[in-house]
């Protein structure tokens, strides 16, 4: 059985939707990154060119020495109205479930 795996963003996305159309994704993202998944577990992260930016100042700064990890602010960490947000996507998606109707594991 495999572990769960953390996951460091709160977009997620498959490779195939990730193919039809990457600039959509990230602009559903709203400039956060969106996690690409393959069997339900990271492959990857995408990011946008502005976060990417930030994340090499803060890896700059960080091997410089002018401030410590207290002073850097964590991005992946979802607001109480996003989890809301997700909670309810979930639970609408499995009262639409058949019972017969078997679709295997997806996000919703």
């Amino acid at each position: 059985m495999k572990r769960p795996q953390r996951v460091f963003s709160e977009y997620t996305t498959n490779i195939t939707d990730l193919k039809a159309n990457p600039n959509k994704l990230l602009a559903q993202a709203h400039g956060e990154a969106v996690a690409v998944l393959k069997n339900n577990t990271p492959s990857f992260y995408m990011v946008p060119s502005k976060m990417f930016e930030e994340m090499i100042t803060t890896i700059e700064v960080l091997q410089r020495g002018t401030a410590d990890m207290k002073t850097v602010e964590a991005r992946f960490r979802p607001t109480r109205a996003r989890l809301d947000e997700i909670a309810r996507g979930c639970a609408e998606a499995l009262a639409n479930v058949d019972a017969d109707d078997d679709p295997g594991f997806e996000e919703c």
